[in-house]
């Protein structure tokens, strides 16, 4: 027996014999050196991915601010956002795809 069977994340993310797709949250493009990053554009976002039934959603950790890059990352500490996004989905499976555990 799998240990993992009877784990509602795994279980979606990995069907036997299917293909399952997961998406990051976009990269965010912003004017100056302060993004903006609105919480409740991220949850319609992760609710669409629910309603159009990808298997996972993942957020990433970069904080880092170049801003020549454009891009700050994810703005938010992900363990706090992704407690927030469990709480505002119901079947999409959640992940990191990048951390700095020793930032946290």
């Amino acid at each position: 027996m799998n240990k993992f069977e009877s784990h509602l994340g795994y279980t979606n993310m990995f069907k036997e014999d299917q293909l399952t797709l997961g998406i990051y949250f976009p990269i965010e493009s912003y004017k100056g050196s302060i993004p903006e990053m609105q919480l409740e554009q991220q949850m319609q976002l992760a609710k669409k991915a629910e309603e159009a039934r990808f298997a996972s959603l993942f957020v990433r950790d970069v904080p880092l601010n170049v801003p020549s890059f454009g891009d700050v990352g994810q703005i938010y500490d992900p363990w706090v956002f992704l407690g927030f996004l469990a709480a505002h989905t119901k079947k999409i499976s959640l992940g990191t795809g990048s951390m700095i555990t020793t930032l946290r």
